[in-house]
C-alpha cells in the first residue's frame, strides 16, 4: 500500500471520485453555498439606520432637521453627514410659498465646534453637511465603534446696523433620520418632539459581513504563512527535495501579504492591533520561510558544485 502510494504521488494518474470522494465534494459545495447565501444576506440587511425616538407626528410648528449619515473616516475619527432642514406648520413662512417670514439661523453644535447657516427673509431652507468627531479607536479594528453627538437649534434673528446679528426668539427644532452608511450599522438616538434645542446621538459599529469579510483575509494569511513556514521547515530538513521554484513563491508572498493586509475593507492605519498581534507575526514566519530556503538552496548548489569539482 505504501508503495502503491508512493507510486502514485510520483506519478499522479487521474482516477474516478469514490463514494467518500463525492460525499466530500457534495458537503464543501453545500457549505460553500450556505456561507455565501448567509453572507449575501446578511450583507443586504446591513448598512441600515435604526433610530431611536424622533420626531412623532402630528408635531408643533418649527423646523425639522433629516440627519442623513454620509461616510466615516476611521483613521481620522471624523463622521460626515448631511442636514436637510423643514419647516413644519405655517408659523415660521410666507403663506403657501414656504418661504421664510423671517431671517433664520441655524446653529448645528459638535465636538469639532459650531456651524451656523443663514437663511434670509424670503428664502428656504435648504440642505448643510457638517463633519462630527466620532469617540471610538481604529486600533480595536474590525471590532471598533464610534460614538457621536450633534446639538440642533434654530433661531430668529435681525442684523444689526454694524453687520452682526441680533437673536430675536428661538424656533422649536424637531430632528429625523433617513438613509444609511454601507458597511456600518448606525443608530440615531433622538427627541420625540420639538424642542428649543435637540440633542441627538449617534452610535456606529462595523456590520457583521465587514467583519466576516476582514476576520476570513486575516485567516487567509495567517494560513499562507504557516503553510510557507511548513514547507521550508521540511525542505531545510532535508525531508523534502529543494526547488528553485519555492524561492520565487516566498518571494512573491512577502510582496502578497502586505497587499492583502490594504485590502482588509477600510483598512486601519499601520499599527492597529491586528498588525501587532497578528499580521506582524504573518510577516515574520514568510520571512523566516524565505530565509531558511534562501539558506537550503545555498547550500543545495554548493553541495552539487563539490560534487561535480570531485568527478572533475
Amino acid at each position: 500500500m505504501a508503495k502503491s502510494r508512493a507510486e502514485y504521488l510520483l506519478h499522479p494518474q487521474p482516477r474516478p471520485l469514490s463514494r467518500s470522494g463525492w460525499r466530500a465534494t457534495i458537503i464543501a459545495i453545500v457549505v460553500l453555498v450556505a456561507a455565501i447565501l448567509t453572507i449575501s444576506i446578511a450583507y443586504e440587511n446591513e448598512g441600515d439606520l435604526n433610530v431611536t425616538g424622533g420626531l412623532i407626528p402630528p408635531s408643533s410648528p418649527g423646523i425639522t432637521v433629516t440627519i442623513q449619515p454620509l461616510s466615516l473616516e476611521a483613521a481620522t475619527n471624523t463622521l460626515t453627514a448631511r442636514l436637510v432642514f423643514n419647516t413644519v406648520g405655517s408659523d415660521y413662512v410666507n403663506g403657501d410659498t414656504e418661504t421664510l417670514a423671517q431671517n433664520t439661523r441655524i446653529t448645528v453644535s459638535t465636538t469639532e465646534g459650531n456651524q451656523e447657516f443663514y437663511y434670509t427673509q424670503g428664502s428656504r431652507l435648504g440642505a448643510a453637511q457638517v463633519v462630527l468627531g466620532a469617540d471610538g479607536s481604529v486600533s480595536s479594528y474590525p471590532f471598533d465603534d464610534y460614538v457621536a453627538e450633534l446639538y440642533v437649534q434654530a433661531e430668529n434673528v435681525q442684523r444689526e446696523s454694524g453687520g452682526g446679528w441680533s437673536v430675536k426668539g428661538p424656533i422649536p427644532v424637531g430632528t429625523e433620520g433617513a438613509g444609511g452608511l454601507s458597511g456600518w450599522d448606525v443608530t440615531l438616538d433622538m427627541p420625540t418632539s420639538m424642542e428649543d434645542g435637540a440633542q441627538v446621538g449617534m452610535a456606529v459599529q462595523r456590520a457583521f459581513s465587514t467583519k466576516l469579510f476582514a476576520i476570513v483575509l486575516l485567516i487567509t494569511m495567517t494560513a499562507l504563512a504557516v503553510v510557507a513556514l511548513f514547507i521550508a521547515l521540511l525542505v531545510s530538513s532535508g525531508r523534502r527535495r529543494m526547488e528553485v521554484a519555492l524561492l520565487g513563491w516566498l518571494g512573491s508572498l512577502l510582496f502578497a501579504l502586505p497587499l492583502l493586509r490594504n485590502s482588509l475593507p477600510n483598512a486601519p492605519p499601520i499599527g492597529a492591533s491586528i498588525d501587532i498581534l497578528l499580521f506582524l507575526w504573518v510577516l515574520l514566519a514568510a520571512m523566516a520561510a524565505m530565509i531558511l530556503s534562501a539558506i537550503t538552496w545555498t547550500r543545495a548548489k554548493k553541495a552539487e558544485l563539490d560534487a561535480l569539482n570531485q568527478d572533475n
